[in-house]
């Protein structure tokens, strides 16, 4: 990696100040999916650590890890399965399915063998959840053209599924979160420039561009979850994170 000042000035206070918070650090791969846990770049999900949370954060009757490969891969695919519509509306379906979770067969001798809800996220217990930020996050765009392909700066993963994109600049471009929002816009195809561009399909589980700057001339844009988020910002001097601090799952009245 060539270490300009987006890097120095930018991202890398960013990612020093996630692993300051708690967050594990990967640093991706242009040439080997297997860095990021994946077998192609063409995956957004890093299916390995997605299964392994969902076995510890949906404990059975005992207490223990209850949920066999079949039923993680039943979990999985409702993810990772081509989704169509438009972009927002495949966001809100994915939003309600993170939020709500997905119900698979139960077992014989638990709740009279009722179907369980299995949750891909702990809102209860936080400290049981993964958290991964990856930087230099190579994702194909789709096709089969393994040569066309995006890059975001920074990628924040909860339990395997990428919920942050995070594009920095340096501070001494004249724009940084104009610059930044327009990459972001073409991660998503979202630029309607006539030809297809970046992958929507990797876009799902991310949300709205939130542009976060600092007061210095450097600055991060991030597409995150929009609905039902409390989230605190902590500040360096050349970058201004935006973190989670806690999501809370819809209250239903009845």
């Amino acid at each position: 990696m060539t270490l300009g000042s987006e890097y120095t000035e930018s991202e890398k206070p960013l990612l020093d100040q996630l692993i300051g918070l708690g967050w594990s650090h990967t640093e991706g791969s242009k040439s080997e999916p297997v860095v990021t846990g994946r077998e192609s770049f063409r995956e957004s999900l890093i299916e390995n650590r997605l299964r392994e949370a969902l076995r510890n954060i949906n404990l059975g009757p005992d207490g223990q890890p209850w949920l066999d490969d079949s039923r993680l891969s039943e979990s999985v695919s409702t993810l990772t399965r081509t989704q169509t519509g438009k972009l927002i509306e495949i966001n809100e379906r994915m939003t309600e399915r993170l939020l709500e979770g997905v119900s698979v067969a139960g077992l014989p001798d638990w709740d009279q063998g009722r179907s369980q809800r299995i949750e891909f996220i702990d809102f209860d217990h936080p400290e049981r959840n993964d958290f991964l930020a990856v930087n230099q996050f190579r994702v194909d765009e789709p096709g089969g053209q393994a040569k066309k392909f995006v890059v975001p700066d920074v990628v924040l993963f909860v339990n395997g599924i990428p919920l942050v994109v995070i594009e920095c600049k340096s501070p001494y471009v004249t724009d940084p979160m104009a610059e930044g929002i327009n990459q972001l816009r073409r991660y998503a195809n979202q630029r309607d420039l006539g030809a297809p561009e970046g992958n929507e399909q990797s876009s799902p589980h991310t949300r709205v561009s939130s542009p976060s700057s600092s007061t210095s001339a450097s600055g991060c844009s991030a597409t995150r979850r929009r609905r039902r988020t409390k989230s605190t910002t902590s500040k360096t001097s050349s970058s201004r994170v935006v973190t989670i601090s806690h999501v809370r799952r819809p209250v239903r009245h009845h």
